[in-house]
């Protein structure tokens, strides 16, 4: 640090300011050796934050090598893709299943008849459309949307389940307004419904086109005038030609049935001006049609599936195109309708564990390079890394080495360590090396096996007593007595007496609140009639649409009382009715003001008593079991014995989670060791130059006042010299006027 005293040597030619600047450097010499020691801890601070970081990243990808699903992966490979993919989860079996696919899901698309332009009034009012059971929804037409394309806006501004389009098909009167279902599925069809039109062109929406969805043994054929948008269903009640045949109408979606008189002429009176004519042809029981007002450009199908092959094979249906659990954990997601049978084949896939081994080698070989880098003894230079010294934390990186590369105790001797799996350590490096041949073949073989070779696993003596998992302090391979004293229950709340045979429901017992697990959900009962299943039926889809699906179950006990309980065991769920006034249906229902909740399971593991939630069973802390975590199933008096093994990837996992813990690991302690340290040689530096400034300035003054000194005597000096010079200079003078 330089003072705004600083001298230059002006007035005594001495270089004042390098005298100045050799003193200091000469004092800071110990300040410099800080400086290094703090460039050193600095460096060796980075060096242990990299290899936390590089420890952390291994646990990281070891977390891939814990779950049971990498091992238990599954492919499924479809002999015809062009008929259907599948895919599989770890729960299906490894085998080959046969399909034939029949039909495929389809969204029905309808079509009105055509328009001379897209800008055609079509009336004011309203329009209703309802795809399936869904929602009806009702559209406003007004002088703002009472156009084709108007229309079509408003319809796909309204979420009614529809796509709404208008396209041009070059004809006279090229545009239409098409409707596409969202939902696929035979029993989503679209009711679209323009009645409440008046004016403009909105007569043209209730002429009546033949679909294709018309199909019987005998053609149809029908007039262009139709005046009831709902769409008629005709059905054969005896078989018989055209003259003989038998027929009904419904005007409801075939909620309730007229019959039709069959006058012989091959035309028939369906009433509201509707007439069909019949072609020759036989007409049997079977046969029906729709008859809209729409024509069907795409039917509302769902897809159907024929699993095997000959008398014995299954037909299975489903709404969408992927149908899923035909075979347990396979899911088929078809493409095409074909009578071709297609061979799927489940087999064990053993690439995502093939790519998490890969991974964690690649990792601990890092880690092992970066510790012979830094932590090491270069042979070359002779010197030793930054990090030799640290003892700690070489042994923290050589116990997660050897965890990986040893053997685990319990596991059946053919596989137990890694070289079974085609895992090597080079004798001269360290470092490991994967055969994928082996690793490979051994996942084919024995996939379970591999598993328990990286991840925990457990066994039990009893089949209601499941292992769950075990803790970092639960001892491996040491068998655990467990007793059950108390079973886990679910929430159950019963009617006290037996549901009517038939319940009449209406607005002054339509309502029934209910809190499920502490939320409240007001349940409104249709008012109808219903059978007892009829009742079970409408009150579980009830809950399921306002709490959710997998809350609560509702049954019929062995006396014909309701019966609601929670899926979920234990003292956190509960179910209770409470009162809504006037139109209360617990009377109706034979249910009772009450609360219920389910029990926890209690139990001893070891002989300690642990703690349950639910049918879940912990060890407490202070045991050799500490940790270990049970899925109880069975009944008070059970007992059994539980044994947990860690894998070698487990094993790994826990050595790093204790190396790097945040204040008990090793590499965090010396994070903050070196931390401190550098924090104590910032204070001493930055005291250091501080007295160091202090004591510059003192020099720079002494110079300043030297400097001055020496100017002020070179003045003095200066002026005597020039006094004597005169002085000579008027004695000169004075002797040369007394010659003259």
């Amino acid at each position: 640090m330089t003072s705004q005293y600083a001298v230059s040597g002006l007035a005594s030619g001495i270089d004042t300011k390098a005298i100045i600047d050799s003193q200091i450097a000469v004092a800071r010499l110990p300040t410099v050796a800080l400086e290094a020691r703090r460039a050193d801890f600095t460096n060796r601070l980075n060096l242990t934050r990299t290899l936390n970081t590089k420890l952390l990243s291994t646990q990281l990808d070891i977390s891939s090598l814990l779950k049971s699903s990498t091992f238990a992966s599954r492919s499924a490979t479809s002999s015809a893709t062009a008929t259907l993919t599948a895919s599989a989860s770890s729960s299906a079996q490894v085998g080959s299943h046969t399909f034939t696919v029949q039909s495929v899901a389809a969204a029905q698309q309808i079509s009105s008849r055509g328009f001379a332009s897209s800008g055609t009034l079509i009336g004011t009012g309203t329009v209703s459309i309802q795809v399936g059971i869904g929602a009806l929804s009702t559209i406003t037409i007004d002088n703002s949307n009472n156009t084709i394309s108007g229309l079509a806006a408003a319809i796909n501004a309204a979420n009614t389940g529809v796509t709404a389009a208008v396209i041009n098909d070059g004809t006279a009167n090229p545009y239409r307004l098409t409707l596409t279902s969202k939902t696929t599925g035979a029993a989503n069809t679209i009711n679209f419904d323009t009645s409440a039109l008046v004016g403009g062109q909105s007569a043209t929406f209730a002429a009546v086109l033949a679909g294709s969805a018309n199909t019987s043994t005998g053609p149809v054929s029908l007039p262009a005038a139709f005046t009831k948008p709902v769409p008629y269903t005709l059905r054969v009640t005896a078989s018989g030609d055209e003259t003989t045949a038998a027929f009904e109408v419904s005007y409801n979606n075939g909620t309730s049935w007229s019959a039709v008189a069959n006058p012989g002429t091959g035309s028939l009176d369906l009433g509201n001006g509707v007439t069909a004519n019949i072609g020759v042809g036989t007409y049997d029981i079977t046969d029906t049609w729709s008859v809209g007002a729409y024509q069907h450009l795409v039917s509302a199908a769902d897809s159907s599936v024929q699993y095997g092959t000959g008398l014995a094979a299954l037909t299975v249906t489903s709404t969408t195109k992927q149908i899923k659990d035909i075979v347990p954990g396979l899911t088929l997601d078809l493409v095409s309708a074909s009578a071709t049978p297609v061979t799927v084949t489940i087999a064990n896939d053993g690439q995502p564990a093939l790519d998490g081994i890969k991974k964690v080698i690649t990792d601990l070989n890092d880690v092992i390079d970066f510790w012979k880098t830094n932590g090491g003894y270069d042979a070359n230079t002779k010197k030793p890394g930054p990090l030799a010294n640290e003892s700690a934390l070489r042994s923290g990186v050589n116990a997660v080495i050897s965890s990986f590369t040893g053997t685990v105790s319990g596991l059946p001797r053919g596989l137990s360590a890694l070289t079974a799996v085609g895992v090597s350590v080079d004798k001269v490096t360290g470092k490991l090396s994967l055969d994928e041949a082996v690793f490979k073949a051994k996942m084919a073989s024995d996939p379970d096996g591999v598993g328990r070779l990286f991840s925990t696993s457990g066994s039990s003596t009893a089949p209601s007593i499941q292992f769950v998992s075990m803790g970092e302090k639960t001892a491996s391979n040491t068998a655990f007595s467990v007793n059950v004293t108390q079973a886990a229950t679910q929430a159950t709340l019963t009617g006290y007496a037996a549901l009517g045979a038939s319940t009449v429901i209406n607005s002054t017992n339509n309502r029934l609140r209910m809190t499920i697990n502490g939320t409240i959900y007001d349940i409104t009962i249709a008012s109808n009639t219903y059978s007892r299943s009829a009742m079970v039926a409408h009150l579980q889809s009830s809950i399921d649409t306002l709490a959710g699906a997998n809350q609560v179950t509702v049954a019929l006990d062995g006396s014909d009382q309701l019966v609601f309980t929670t899926k979920a065991y234990g003292s956190a769920f509960s179910l209770t009715t409470t009162d809504v006034g006037a139109s209360d249906a617990r009377a109706a229902l034979s249910l009772a003001a009450t609360t219920v909740s389910g029990v926890n399971v209690a139990g001893t593991i070891n002989g300690v008593a642990a703690t349950g939630l639910g049918q879940a069973l912990t060890a407490n802390a202070g045991s050799s079991a500490e940790g270990l975590r049970l899925l109880i199933t069975g009944a008070a008096g059970t007992t059994g014995s539980v044994t947990g093994i860690r894998g070698l990837g487990q094993i790994t996992y826990n050595r790093i989670l204790a190396l790097t813990k945040a204040s008990t690991g090793s590499v965090p302690q010396k994070e903050d060791t070196y931390t401190k340290l550098i924090s104590g040689l910032d204070v001493q530096i930055k005291r250091n130059d501080a007295k160091l400034a202090t004591r510059r300035a003192y020099y720079e003054a002494q110079f300043l006042a030297m400097e001055s000194i020496i100017s002020k005597t070179k003045s003095q000096s200066d002026a005597l010299m020039q006094g004597l010079a005169a002085f000579q200079n008027s004695s000169t003078n004075s002797n040369s006027n007394r010659s003259n």
